[in-house]
């Protein structure tokens, strides 16, 4: 009969991949530290299948084993000896050599590159010829009670009574329990105390472990303390109503505080105004305006007029609509930006006119003029852009508490999820990448050093500037890209909000060479 066999084939190969780390102070020996470390996005090349036994035998100083290491790429050749990638989960995982690169230090926490050899074995199923054997019993010699009991038969193994009894068990079920309830309503310091008292029992029991008696104490012990820990975590929640710990992604938490009063606010008007008066009958166009008010970061009052042609808007939207990408990849996402700043860079001349204009008349430096310029984008109310319709978002966000809530602007059903500089001018809807692309143009066309910063991992943008400043900023090609946040008034440049302010999960998506 035919049977499935899972077999393994051994490989070795070139491994590289991110990871996280998070430091391990163990109560034991202060001096002593470790890591505990995460891989992602691994991948491993010029694979070879290793044959030869001394090949396995690995000598090496510096060596990091995991029985298991899940989608990792691993490239190697197909059927017609062409080295073709695919998504594997590696199993007996050796990585030896290794060393880190990129490395980012944040508290006990380090993220970074990891590159050296990997050996480890892929698993596979063998489908084979199985002969089923004839079923022979044992024969079994009966004696007296007073007697042994001989049974030709291999003896069972015996199972260790240590843990038994219903508490202890029911004890360790119900901290997955606690750790949904303390993440929910104590936050980390609900899931450091789990952590803690985990850890500290983990130790304690193989110390017990050729104490029987005292691992069971220990074990009734830890399961009363976890129940009532839940206890507490219930009471607590009941006195302290829920709140949602998740950061809100279009960043209208936890921001300073806004630098527009809320009369100026409330002037920028959000419908387009239609000036019939700047009819171009030639063309059959209509100028659109919008009047705008807004403080600068030193609380100095602004005030001026956008302006954009109908023909202008309509042909920057079609453009945006003509791109055809899956925005999969970094690279699919410059393209998108740079398609719509090529396109509309030279279309925003009244918007140029009216900023040199602005800074003529009050006489303003170059730092000056940029925060000037920052702060108009800034004080422009919020709205999210979706490519999918405001409702299905805000019935999302009613069973999450995340995105936006029935009073967010909102506009649905829009390609890629963002506006182009001449569309913005048009509405004056926008949130994070469309008002980064915007000032990116902006300021590029009067030749200050500027980048996109996007994160896929906080899904959002921030303009990152070059000039001398002081905060938070980004390194790229041996320059100080410092961060500034343009979806809301009072940010200024080198401030990142803290939940989105890790560095690591930020990347550069677009820059000038200015």
């Amino acid at each position: 009969m035919k049977q499935k066999v899972k077999r393994f084939k051994y490989l070795k190969g070139n491994f590289s991949g991110k990871y996280r780390g998070e430091r391990i102070e163990f109560l034991l020996s202060l001096e002593s530290l470790s890591y505990q470390i995460d891989f992602y996005d691994c991948e491993v090349t010029d694979c070879k299948e290793i044959i030869s036994e001394t090949e396995i035998e690995i000598k090496s100083d510096k060596i990091i084993e995991r029985e298991l290491l899940k989608d990792v790429l691993v490239e190697y050749p197909d059927e017609s000896k062409e080295n073709v990638f695919y998504q594997e989960d590696l199993e007996q995982v050796k990585i030896i050599d290794y060393h880190f690169t990129d490395v980012i230090k944040d508290g006990t926490q380090t993220y970074g590159t990891i590159k050296g050899t990997i050996y480890s074995s892929l698993g596979y199923e063998e489908e084979v010829d199985v002969e089923v054997a004839p079923i022979s019993v044992a024969p079994v010699k009966i004696v007296s009670t007073k007697e042994k009991v001989e049974i030709n038969q291999p003896a069972k193994q015996v199972v260790s009574e240590q843990n038994s009894g219903c508490l202890p068990s029911f004890g360790w079920a119900l901290s997955w329990i606690l750790l949904i309830a303390l993440a929910a309503w104590l936050g980390a310091s609900g899931l450091l105390a789990v952590g803690l008292i985990g850890l500290i029992g983990w130790l304690i029991s193989k110390l017990f472990t050729r104490f029987p008696i005292l691992g069971t104490i220990f074990s009734w012990i830890i399961a009363l303390l976890y129940i009532g820990l839940i206890l507490f975590s219930f009471i607590y929640a009941f006195l302290h109503p829920y709140q949602s710990h998740t950061p809100s992604r279009n960043r209208n938490d936890n921001r300073p505080t806004q630098t527009t009063s809320s009369d100026d606010s409330e002037k920028n008007n959000e419908n387009p105004v239609r000036d019939d008066t700047r009819y171009n009958a030639d063309s059959n166009d209509v100028l659109i305006k919008h009047a705008i008010y807004w403080r600068d970061y030193a609380q100095n009052k602004f005030s001026d007029t956008t302006k954009v042609w109908l023909s202008t808007y309509i042909n920057s939207k079609q453009n945006r609509q003509n791109i055809n990408l899956y925005l999969d990849s970094k690279t699919e996402w410059n393209r998108l930006y740079s398609t719509i700043y090529n396109f509309d860079k030279s279309n925003l001349d009244s918007l140029y006119s009216m900023l040199s204009a602005i800074k003529k008349r009050n006489n303003l430096s170059s730092r000056q003029f940029l925060d000037v310029t920052v702060s108009c984008i800034q004080n422009i109310p919020y709205s999210k852009i979706l490519d999918y319709s405001c409702e299905e978002e805000r019935a999302r966000s009613r069973s999450s508490s995340y995105f936006i809530t029935d009073n967010t602007a909102c506009l649905g059903n829009v390609e890629y999820g963002i506006q182009t500089p001449n569309e913005f001018l048009y509405n004056l809807k926008g949130d994070c990448d469309t008002r980064t692309l915007i000032l990116y143009t902006i300021l590029s066309y009067f030749k200050y050093d500027v980048v996109i910063l996007c994160s896929t991992t906080y899904q959002h943008s921030l303009l990152g500037v070059n000039i001398p400043s002081y905060g938070t900023y980004k390194s790229f090609n041996g320059k100080k890209y410092y961060t500034w946040e343009t979806t809301n008034p009072g940010w200024m440049l080198g401030q990142i909000p803290p939940d989105v302010s890790n560095l690591y999960f930020w990347d550069i998506f677009m820059y000038n060479s200015n």
